[in-house]
């Protein structure tokens, strides 16, 4: 692994990837992790921070895609305003103590937002890809 091709990217890049990154690591610990707990509790409120930090610091990011944008926002940041409005949710359906839609949203956010996405930057010619595999 390289990682000169991601520290070298233009801000925010790195720190959406770092947190991102992060986020992936924490939130599958979190999924094993017994639910309820100090730690389930601390380590969510921290995934929640690093998830503000990927949504938030994306919306800075410019598109790639040619096609159908509007300055520098394109489709994949519709998906940043979606995680946002499921964060909050995730939050109001925990402290509500509805504790399955808070799981189920928790779900949707890990695998939408970090897994499917994530593996998105994989592709070649992008900057993950680079670390990954060189060129």
């Amino acid at each position: 692994m390289n990682w000169d091709p991601l520290f070298s990217a233009p801000n925010p890049i790195p720190p959406h990837a770092i947190a991102a990154i992060l986020a992936f690591v924490i939130g599958g610990l979190q999924l094993a992790l017994p639910k309820g707990t100090l730690l389930h509790r601390g380590a969510g409120w921290f995934w929640v921070s690093l998830m503000l930090v990927v949504a938030l610091s994306a919306l800075f990011i410019p598109t790639t895609i040619p096609v159908f944008h509007i300055g520098h926002f394109g489709p994949i940041h519709i998906l940043s305003i979606v995680t946002l409005h499921a964060l909050w949710q995730l939050i109001r359906f925990a402290r509500a103590g509805e504790i399955k839609k808070h799981r189920n949203t928790a779900l949707q956010i890990y695998f939408l937002a970090l897994v499917i996405t994530g593996l998105a930057t994989f592709a070649p010619g992008r900057i993950m890809w680079q670390v990954a595999f060189g060129g």
